[in-house]
């Protein structure tokens, strides 16, 4: 599980700390949403699946396989968004990115 919510987590990362630019803040009201909407759910199916888990090997096996292919799913997305990212066209420095481009990437 923890493998899982570290992949989920660094998902849209797509810099090095501390190598980049400053980005703009995030909205802490919606931080604290996020938060008080999924942990519960978290926390219910993890403590769900540990009895399933603990009945037969065989369910240990497909919890297992679920786990390997969702890894892999989410490695392969953030190397997708990561491609994305760094395929985009570079701003000059006088140059904007919101009357230019109105927020759109190609």
């Amino acid at each position: 599980m923890s493998l899982l919510l570290t992949d989920a987590f660094f998902l849209n990362v797509t810099a090095v700390p501390f190598t980049g630019g400053r980005r703009e803040e995030s909205n802490l009201a919606f931080t604290v949403l996020k938060y008080y909407s999924c942990f519960p759910m978290l926390m219910a199916v993890s403590v769900g699946s540990q009895f399933w888990i603990e009945r037969s090997g065989r369910n240990f096996g497909i919890a297992a396989r679920v786990i390997v292919v969702a890894h892999l799913w989410l490695r392969k997305r953030h190397r997708d968004v990561v491609r994305l990212h760094s395929e985009q066209i570079e701003l000059e420095e006088d140059e904007e990115e919101f009357p230019m481009r109105l927020g759109l990437r190609y």
